[in-house]
């Protein structure tokens, strides 16, 4: 099933209402389901219980994963959005002027859609264990439908050199090697840091502020970093 158009202009802010449901996990007090164990400190306990790890080398492995997490997130993130231009990637309607064949693009059709499911796992850690299940399990469906849009969108804008691209790269899963040739286009890497500042943002807290294992300030920091970068997209130019 395809996204509508209104859930495609809408996606960041229903991507965010999902995230934030999923930190919130309201249905732990109400419903009495699950606790308020963030996943990052439920992991680091289970291990070193099941798997008879000492606390601190559990701890180590469980930030380090984190963080390995988040920081894929921010590498296709950014390198996806340099490809096809910060002013692209946050426009509210669909964009089929250029085939982008650049960067990740040769290897995975959507680095932009797999990066932010990189993301939202890498936020998933500091969530309650029920709130980071409810967040990639929503949040995971819901841009596989807007995959789905897009390509619908993209084959009828673009026609037979999509089908092509289609055929040549797969959706999800990158492939190493690839018979494309090196595109002419050149990325644009410094909007393209601006536009994803809290996508960079969730790796540096998991892998410089997650050591004490202070959820408060985690939680506060990713909030800090979120308003930096909506402010900081403002000053994006728009694709004329």
């Amino acid at each position: 099933m395809r996204a509508s158009e209104t859930e495609f202009r809408f996606r960041a802010l229903i991507v965010m209402g999902l995230v934030g449901l999923g930190f919130w996990a309201p249905w732990v007090e109400k419903l009495g389901i699950g606790r308020r164990t963030p996943l990052l400190r439920w992991l680091v306990v289970e291990a070193s219980r099941n798997a008879h790890i000492p606390q601190g080398t559990a701890t180590v492995v469980v930030l380090v994963f984190a963080a390995l997490i988040a920081a894929m997130g921010a590498l296709l993130r950014v390198s996806g959005t340099a490809w096809i231009s910060a002013g692209v990637m946050r426009d509210t309607e669909m964009q089929a002027r250029a085939l982008a064949t650049g960067g990740p693009y040769r290897f995975v059709r959507n680095p932009l859609y797999l990066g932010a499911w990189f993301m939202v796992a890498g936020m998933a850690f500091l969530m309650p264990v029920s709130g980071a299940i409810f967040a990639l399990a929503t949040v995971i469906p819901f841009q596989v439908r807007l995959i789905f849009s897009e390509e619908d969108f993209l084959m009828r804008k673009l026609g037979e050199p999509y089908r092509v691209y289609l055929r040549t790269v797969p959706r999800l899963l990158p492939r190493l090697r690839t018979g494309l040739k090196p595109a002419q286009q050149r990325p644009d890497w410094l909007h393209a840091v601006i536009a994803e500042i809290f996508a960079i943002s969730v790796f540096l807290i998991l892998a410089f502020l997650s050591w004490d294992l202070d959820d408060a300030l985690m939680r506060w920091s990713l909030l800090v970093c979120l308003v930096v970068s909506m402010i900081a997209r403002t000053l994006i130019p728009k694709e004329e």
